[in-house]
C-alpha cells in the first residue's frame, strides 16, 4: 500500500545509523585494521635481493597486487560514498526548502494545474533527487562488489600462505644458530636493563629521601649529605647502564629482524590476511545499508511524485511541507558528519611504498 504524502520520510534513513564509537556509518575500527594490514602488506619483500625463495616471493607479489588495488581504487571508492552523502546532504538542505515552498504554494493556490510552473518545478526537483539517489545506489553496489572481490583474494592468499608455512615449517619453527645466539644476547640485555632500572629507582629514592643534615649510623657515623651524594652518583651510573642495555636491545632486535626476515615477514602476512574476512564484514554490512538506504530514498521520492494529485491531495501536500523541512535539516546534519569522516579518512593510512 502506497504511503500517504504526509507519512513519507525523505530524510537520510539508515544512512544516519552509525556505530556508537564512530559517529558515521562507514567509519569502523575494522576498516582501519584493514588499511593498516594493507600498508604492512605493501612492505613485504618481492624482489630476489630481499626474498630468495621464489614461491614465497610470488605469493607476496599477489598480496601486493591485491593490496595495491585496495589502496588505489577500493578504499578511495569507499571514501567516495561519504562524499555522495555529503553532496546529497548539502544539496538536500537547500532543495528541500524549495520543495517545501512549492508544496505550500501548490496546496494553497486556488487554481493550479499539473502543467503549472510550480508543479513542473516540483517534479523537476524531485526527479533530480531520484536520479541522484539511484546513481549513488549503483555506486554503492559497485564498491561493495569490489570489497567482496578483495575479500575473496585475501582468502586465497591465506590458503596459499598456509601451504607455504607447511613447506617451510622446519625453517620457520627452528631459528638458525645465529638467530638463537642473538635471541640469547637480547634476553641477557633485557635482564640487564631490568636490573639497572631497579637499581636506578632505588638509588633515586634513597638520594631524594636522605636528609642532608642527619648522621647515618652504619659503617661508622656518615653524614646524610654524603649518603645522598653517593646514591645520586649511583643513580646516574645505573641510568647510563639502563640506557646502554636499551640500545643493545634495539641493535640486537634490528639484527634479528634481518636474519629472521623469512619468519617475521610470513607471520606478519599470515596474521594480516587470515582475519581480513571478519574485518571486512563490518564494511560490507555498512555498504549494504548504504545501498538499501538509497533504494528506499528513491522509492519514497517516487511515491511523493506520484501522489501529487492536485485535485485530491492539496491538504496532504500542505502537511507534507513540514516533513520535507524536517528531512532537509536532518540531511544537513548528516552532511557535516560525512564531511568530517572524509577529512580524517586517510589520517592513519600509510602511503604506498616505492
Amino acid at each position: 500500500m502506497t504511503a500517504a504524502i504526509e507519512t513519507i520520510d525523505i530524510g537520510p534513513k539508515q544512512l544516519d545509523t552509525a556505530p556508537e564509537t564512530s559517529g558515521f556509518i562507514i567509519a569502523s575500527p575494522e576498516l582501519l585494521a584493514v588499511q593498516l594490514f594493507v600498508a604492512n602488506a605493501l612492505e613485504l619483500p618481492i624482489t630476489p635481493d630481499k626474498m630468495k625463495f621464489e614461491d614465497i616471493r610470488e605469493a607476496y607479489k599477489l598480496i601486493h597486487n591485491h593490496c595495491s588495488e585496495w589502496q588505489d581504487d577500493i578504499y578511495p571508492g569507499i571514501v567516495s560514498l561519504a562524499t555522495h552523502i555529503y553532496d546529497y546532504g548539502t544539496s538536500a538542505e537547500v532543495i528541500y526548502d524549495d520543495l517545501k515552498d512549492l508544496a505550500i504554494k501548490i496546496s494553497t493556490s486556488k487554481s493550479v494545474s499539473l502543467d503549472s510552473p510550480e508543479v513542473q518545478n516540483f517534479y523537476a526537483l524531485v526527479d533530480d533527487l531520484i536520479a541522484t539517489a539511484k546513481d549513488y545506489e549503483q555506486k554503492a553496489i559497485d564498491v561493495s562488489n569490489k570489497v567482496s572481490k578483495f575479500n575473496e583474494y585475501c582468502k586465497a592468499d591465506d590458503k596459499r600462505l598456509d601451504e607455504l608455512f607447511a613447506i617451510y615449517k622446519t625453517q620457520l619453527e627452528n631459528p638458525s644458530p645465529l638467530v638463537k645466539e642473538l635471541l640469547s644476547q637480547k634476553k641477557a640485555q633485557e635482564i640487564r636493563l631490568q636490573e639497572a632500572m631497579d637499581e636506578y629507582h632505588h638509588c633515586v629514592v634513597v638520594a631524594a629521601t636522605t636528609p642532608t643534615y642527619a648522621w647515618i649510623p652504619f659503617a661508622g657515623w656518615i653524614a646524610g649529605g654524603v649518603v645522598a651524594g653517593v646514591y645520586a652518583d649511583r643513580a646516574v651510573k645505573a641510568k647510563k647502564k639502563a640506557e646502554d642495555a636499551a640500545q643493545q636491545i634495539a641493535d640486537l632486535s634490528a639484527r634479528i629482524a634481518v636474519e629472521d626476515r623469512l619468519r617475521l615477514d610470513m607471520e606478519k602476512a599470515k596474521e594480516g590476511v587470515e582475519n581480513t574476512d571478519k574485518k571486512l564484514e563490518a564494511a560490507l554490512e555498512a555498504l549494504g545499508t548504504i545501498k538499501s538506504a538509497w533504494i528506499a530514498i528513491a522509492e519514497d521520492l517516487t511515491n511523493l511524485r506520484k501522489r501529487l494529485d492536485i485535485a485530491g491531495n492539496k491538504e496532504k501536500l500542505k502537511i507534507a511541507s513540514t516533513y520535507i523541512k524536517d528531512a532537509g535539516a536532518r540531511w544537513g546534519k548528516l552532511a557535516v558528519k560525512a564531511d568530517q569522516y572524509r577529512m580524517r579518512a586517510y589520517a592513519n593510512f600509510l602511503p604506498k611504498t616505492a
